[in-house]
């Protein structure tokens, strides 16, 4: 359940040539996504979020978004 909903929320981040998205690519996108996240140290303390923002930012610049990024904590 949870790479399905990851694979709706990545769904902008592949590339659809159709009306009707390829929904297993979709998914195995949206898979090895997670699994990448996941592996991102950014643990509390200390919380240092910046290589998750970076990931995000750079999957939401593939799929053609830009994402504003602010600086936080004692990282700054």
């Amino acid at each position: 359940m949870l790479a399905k909903s990851v694979a709706a929320f990545l769904l902008c981040a592949c590339s659809i040539s159709a009306a009707e998205p390829d929904w297993p690519k979709v998914e195995q996108h949206a898979v090895a996504f997670l699994q990448r996240y996941v592996q991102v140290e950014s643990v509390n303390p200390p919380a240092d979020t910046r290589l998750a923002a970076e990931l995000l930012t750079g999957e939401f610049a593939g799929a053609g978004l830009e994402a504003k990024t602010y600086p936080g904590g004692p990282y700054g």
